[in-house]
């Protein structure tokens, strides 16, 4: 028997259902931002249908393509490394963060968008930021007891502190040289700017020092409200987190020589590798 094919039409209808289903059952979780109300949820596993949500979202390659660069302003630094950094036998992606900083919240939204492009996260858990610090309470997720395969890449993430400060995760010897020296000791970057976090490197090709966008993009918006914005590729919220997560998808294509092809040969790839001058290892 043969099976009808789906229109790009109805599959589009498809997706927006599913989000507006997976948003009516997040409102439990998260529906307020006034008095630090969301801080509850900080560590709470995220919901499946959130997880596939987001998915949605990320492989939507129609958004992708119209939002293309949208309106980041900041850039990783190409660090022209000969050897790619490879963790059990694939390309290695490593991230330093904190659970307390708002910087970190808003680029885990579009690094967790540009790693579903490659792969799964079976496991997410919601965070906020620090109340005190610049951007309160900004909803976000952490990495800290996350779960993600891939058969492209190997994404490992430190987050080194809690919101509140407290000692988290503890980066191997390997991680920590890698971070001194594209970070801490890295020339590139200015001196000022030099140990900040975020800290991204795409395969040691490339680094991420600082935020690409800023918090205030989310701040003060509860994670329904971030997720249904993203839905609209016109939005704030789509032009600054999946433009941000478009170059970083763009970056790790470059590290792995555009692989796979079903996600490096889109137009938005092609277009910012060489808008940026990304050279393919």
């Amino acid at each position: 028997m043969k099976l009808a094919k789906i229109s790009k039409r109805n599959i589009a209808i498809i997706s927006l259902l599913v989000l507006a289903v997976a948003a009516v059952l997040f409102t439990f979780y998260a529906t307020s931002r006034t008095d630090n109300a969301a801080t509850v949820y900080d560590n709470a596993p995220v919901p499946k249908a959130q997880i596939h949500a987001l998915s949605l979202i990320a492989n939507n390659e129609t958004f992708a393509n119209q939002v293309m660069f949208g309106n980041v302003s900041g850039f990783p630094i190409n660090i022209n490394v000969q050897k790619p950094l490879v963790f059990d036998g694939k390309l290695g992606i490593l991230y330093f963060g904190a659970d307390y900083c708002p910087y970190c919240a808003i680029t885990r939204w579009s690094l967790i968008l540009a790693l579903m492009r490659f792969g799964n996260f079976t496991e997410l858990h919601y965070m906020t930021s620090n109340a005190t610090d610049v951007y309160p309470n900004t909803a976000t997720f952490t990495f800290f007891n996350s779960s993600y395969t891939s058969n492209y890449i190997n994404f490992t993430s430190i987050e080194q502190q809690t919101v509140t400060h407290k000692a988290l995760q503890t980066p191997t010897q390997e991680e920590l040289l890698l971070f001194e020296k594209f970070d801490l000791n890295n020339s590139l970057i200015p001196q000022y700017a030099r140990g900040g976090i975020p800290f991204v490197d795409f395969g040691n090709i490339s680094v991420l020092v600082g935020a690409a966008i800023s918090p205030n993009i989310i701040h003060n918006d509860n994670w329904t409200e971030v997720i249904s914005g993203l839905s609209k590729p016109n939005s704030k919220y789509s032009q600054a987190i999946i433009g941000a997560a478009n170059i970083f998808t763009a970056e790790i294509c470059a590290s792995n020589n555009n692989t796979p092809s079903q996600v490096c040969s889109q137009t938005y790839v092609k277009t910012i590798q060489k808008n940026l001058g990304i050279k393919v290892s």
